[in-house]
């Protein structure tokens, strides 16, 4: 499998554009920026918390305490004062296009994970439509199912343009200064490196859902166990 491929495979997976591919005969994908609301399996939000007392919530502490399952290593909530409190849910196996259609809900992407680097998804019709609300240097909370809290500082945007919006592979233009670059480029520079938060949703534009691509950058400066 050639470089060209593999980053393919990777951007849709993050990405998760509107096609949907079958992944295998029991999980089939389902696209990322496509509006559809299918049934979420209720087990999967309602194990530990209630989306609704989450969703209200307004203090950290409460949150922790609200999305904590004794599950070590696991993302299960997100923080950010102001701007929102959501749970997350995980990608099965062999699943890494499943994002959650459930506002107050993200879902973490399962590939970079293994690498130190925590990816958020969420659609941008539903978490993901109030991510252009964050601003650098914003504090974030990642929770984990311990209790464990990590602290991260927005750094910054990366917004792309989709060359062709219905190709997985397809080049990005770069919205900062109209660089056009290659999907294998931008995925190393985002989800590669030194431990990190990416949020990502798609951009619309024109009541195009998947026009193009916002990524938000975080760095970690700190952890409570």
């Amino acid at each position: 499998m050639n470089s060209r491929h593999i980053a393919a495979v990777l951007i849709a997976s993050a990405v998760l554009f509107i096609a949907a591919v079958p992944v295998s005969a029991q999980t089939p994908a389902e696209g990322f920026c496509r509006r559809q609301y299918p049934v979420e399996n209720p087990s999967l939000i309602t194990d530990h918390s209630d989306i609704a007392s989450i969703t209200g919530t307004t203090d950290l502490e409460k949150f922790v305490k609200a999305v904590t399952t004794g599950e070590t290593g696991r993302v299960t909530g997100l923080f950010a004062p102001g701007l929102g409190h959501y749970y997350v849910i995980q990608q099965a196996p062999g699943n890494d296009t499943r994002v959650s259609p459930v506002d107050g809900v993200l879902t973490q992407y399962r590939r970079p994970s293994t690498g130190g680097v925590v990816g958020l998804l969420a659609h941008n019709y539903a978490a993901g439509i109030r991510f252009t609300q964050f601003e650098a240097g914003d504090l974030i909370y990642v929770v984990y199912g311990d209790g464990a809290v990590h602290t991260y500082r927005l750094t910054g945007f990366q917004r792309y343009q989709a060359v062709n919006r219905d190709d997985a592979g397809s080049n990005l233009i770069d919205l900062s200064d109209g660089r056009v670059q290659s999907a294998d480029a931008v995925y190393r520079r985002i989800y590669t490196g030194a431990p990190h938060l990416v949020l990502q949703t798609c951009l619309s534009n024109d009541g195009d859902l998947k026009w193009g691509r916002l990524f938000i950058l975080a760095e970690k400066i700190g952890q409570d166990n």
